[in-house]
């Protein structure tokens, strides 16, 4: 029998120590759910994954939803040392899921939709 754990292509969370935990950071091409209490830092956690990644010129996507709104994010998130606005909309996408559902329409135009996933 191989060993598929050391053949799965896995995506670094910018943090050695994190890294190690995850076996070489999160597997590559899947979804992951970051879960905790309201608080716990999900939100700031993803997005320095987001910059990390940003950085080293992939493309990433990042939903809000309706209790924070993409500009609140954005405008928060400045405070932060991984915050860099010349990455946002060119290598970090926030699609505000909550205004979509709120005007009944699409969250993403027709050009953002183009094969963007959470990290290419």
């Amino acid at each position: 029998m191989t060993d598929r754990a050391s053949t799965l292509e896995r995506l670094s969370m910018g943090g050695g120590a994190l890294d190690a935990i995850l076996g070489g950071g999160i597997p590559a091409r899947s979804v992951t759910i970051v879960a905790g209490e309201p608080g716990a830092g999900k939100t700031i956690f993803t997005l320095q994954a987001l910059f990390h990644h940003a950085r080293q010129g992939k493309k990433t996507l990042y939903f809000s939803t309706l209790s924070e709104p993409s500009l609140k994010l954005i405008r928060y998130m400045q405070q932060f040392s991984f915050f860099d606005a010349r990455l946002i909309e060119d290598r970090i996408v926030f699609v505000d899921l909550g205004s979509a559902l709120r005007s009944g329409g699409s969250p993403m135009t027709s050009d953002r939709a183009g094969g963007k996933s959470w990290i290419e």
